[in-house]
C-alpha cells in the first residue's frame, strides 16, 4: 500500500509497497504540495493501488481534498501521534475505492508542543507508517 505523508507541511513523502520512496518537497508555501499529494493519491488509487494519504497539515486540506468531511471525524492524526488511538483505527475511506486517509484537523497544531515532551525520540517513524501495509 503506498503511503503519502506530509512532513513539516513542506514536503510530501510517498512510500510504495515495493519499497520505493518519492518525496515532493519545497520550503516555500503555496507551491502545490497538497494538490500534488491529493492528485497523486487519487491517481494511484485509480490505477488499483491501495493507497493511504496521511494529512499532517492542521488545515486538513488533503483530508477534504479526497472527499472526507472534517466535521464527521471523531479522531485524527493527533490522536495517533499521541497514542490515544491506533492510526489504523482512525483511517477513513475516501470517495475512491482504494484510497484511505489518515485525516487531520485544526487540533493537530498542538502535536509539536505535546510531542516535544515525549520521551520517545521518534514518535512517528518509517516503521510506524509501514505497519499499515497489507
Amino acid at each position: 500500500m503506498p503511503i503519502i505523508s506530509f512532513l513539516n507541511k513542506r514536503s510530501v513523502l510517498i512510500i510504495c509497497a515495493m519499497g520505493h520512496i518519492i518525496c515532493v518537497a519545497s520550503q516555500k508555501g503555496g507551491t502545490g504540495k497538497t494538490t500534488t499529494a491529493v492528485n497523486l493519491a487519487a491517481s494511484l488509487a485509480l490505477l488499483e493501488n491501495d493507497t493511504l494519504l496521511v494529512d499532517c497539515d492542521p488545515l486538513g486540506n488533503a483530508t477534504t481534498g479526497v472527499g472526507v468531511g472534517k466535521g464527521r471525524l471523531a479522531h485524527d492524526l493527533f490522536d495517533a501521534l499521541t497514542g490515544v488511538m491506533s492510526s489504523r483505527d482512525i483511517l477513513v475511506d475516501s470517495d475512491l475505492d482504494r484510497l484511505q486517509v489518515l485525516p487531520a484537523r485544526v487540533g493537530l497544531h498542538r502535536a509539536e508542543q505535546v510531542l516535544a515532551g515525549n520521551p520517545r525520540p521518534d514518535p512517528v517513524s518509517y516503521t510506524h507508517l509501514r505497519a499499515h501495509e497489507t
